[in-house]
């Protein structure tokens, strides 16, 4: 058997050689000697540094810690079995580690028990920090289509049902969701579970999921949070509370240097923009922010590149980012960068929340967002975040807020 858990994780020759013992038990008896080491070692680890070695690693899928434990979500590959009484596709087991132990410190758990614990432990998070205004769901992709958690309850998403939501229909009524979406006009907050801390894989199939929703009900606000739901109810009370009030509440950013390409798009409507009294920063790196009041900033960029990468990075060390909502317009790398780079806009940078879009952004969407904060300046009108998210949806473009809660580390109690 071939492991390969990435560039901080991987331990080489294996503990365990054929003699006695059957090729079988001695894959068996290897894959649990590298995953007690990795256990350790990720235990050991900041949070950043755990989140960066799971993201590179080929086998680990995600972790969780506890009071007295930290569980290790393991890639099964040989198993691609599927239920109707599962949550996820039995396609994982837990590596589960006792750093307080003296003696035996790990525990290996079969799929069928890690799915069932693994439900088990979403719906007590979920259920935990949800009410009437805010419900926390989370998914999983399965192979015709999704499990969606919702109020403590397994449901089923059809390839047929996804089909529609992506073309912006509402679910059909053998659905059950069909009856609760279009009456529901809080916040459905995409959970981020430990299977989902890769940023691609499990986590861009659900935002799938979400941008769906989005568009097909868009009187709901869909986001989708880190791993911490208390955290992430604190940042969506924000974003509801948050609206754009006064010209100063708003901050549209350029590039001076001209690495983005912006295709003019403020140049065009910079007469408007002014006219509302819309500050705008020609930035070059160096150009601290000046104000420390919370703002959206609106980032106007092109295609998704090293060159955005780096202006994301030298505006983060500027100060643009810090304690606010942020628009970062641009189209997403279907390599998984995008999802990166947002974690770097909220965990590294301290953003409240970032948009982020399915696909490409268009400069009609930009634009339509320019005009709508203009307009509602020069009328006195107050715009919320959720407005602007709505705009591309005419466009055919949905847009999620995430939300993040920093590095710090997710301590659950055990839960039954």
């Amino acid at each position: 058997m071939v492991r390969e858990f990435g560039p901080d994780l991987n331990f080489g020759v294996p503990r365990y050689a054929n003699g006695e013992l059957d090729e079988e038990t001695v894959s068996y008896l290897n894959l649990v000697s590298d995953l007690r080491n990795a256990a350790r070692r990720i235990y050991s680890m900041s949070s950043s540094e755990r989140i960066s070695a799971v993201d590179r690693s080929q086998v680990i899928k995600g972790y969780a810690e506890y009071s007295d434990h930290f569980d290790i979500y393991y890639e099964i590959k040989e198993t691609r079995l599927v239920f109707n009484k599962t949550f996820g596709n039995l396609d994982f087991g837990i590596l589960r580690y006792y750093p307080k132990n003296k003696g035996l410190d790990i525990e290996v758990i079969d799929p069928v028990k890690a799915d069932r614990e693994f439900l088990e432990y979403c719906k007590y998070e979920m259920r935990k920090y949800s009410n009437g205004y805010i419900e926390l769901v989370t998914a999983i992709k399965t192979f015709d289509g999704y499990r969606m958690l919702i109020a403590g309850q397994v449901l089923e998403m059809s390839a047929r049902d996804m089909r529609n939501l992506r073309a912006g229909k509402p679910l059909s009524k053998q659905n059950v969701l069909s009856s609760i979406l279009p009456t529901f006009s809080g916040n459905l907050v995409f959970w981020r579970n430990p299977l989902m801390q890769k940023s691609s894989g499990e986590l861009r199939n659900v935002e799938e999921l979400a941008f769906g929703i989005q568009r097909a009900y868009p009187q709901i606000t869909v986001s989708r949070s880190s791993l911490d739901p208390q955290k992430a109810v604190e940042r969506i009370n924000a974003l509801n509370s948050y609206t754009i009030d006064s010209p100063d509440d708003v901050l549209v950013v350029l590039d001076r240097t001209s690495r983005i390409t912006d295709y003019k798009i403020v140049d065009n409507l910079r007469p408007l923009l002014a006219d509302a009294g819309i500050s705008m920063v020609e930035y070059s790196p160096g150009v601290k922010m000046v104000t420390t009041k919370k703002k959206a900033v609106i980032v106007i960029t092109g295609h998704m590149n090293k060159a955005l990468k780096d202006l994301v990075r030298e505006l983060c060390k500027d100060g643009y980012f810090a304690g606010n909502f942020v628009l970062l317009n641009s189209c997403n790398d279907p390599k998984g960068m995008g999802a990166r780079l947002i974690e770097e806009l909220l965990a590294g940078c301290g953003a409240q929340a970032v948009m982020r879009y399915r696909g490409k952004i268009t400069t009609q969407v930009v634009g339509d967002i320019l005009t709508r904060i203009a307009w509602s300046m020069k009328s006195g009108t107050p715009t919320s975040l959720h407005d602007l998210q709505l705009i591309g949806i005419s466009s055919k473009t949905s847009g999620i807020f995430v939300t993040h809660n920093g590095w710090g580390r997710n301590v659950a109690d055990e839960t039954n």
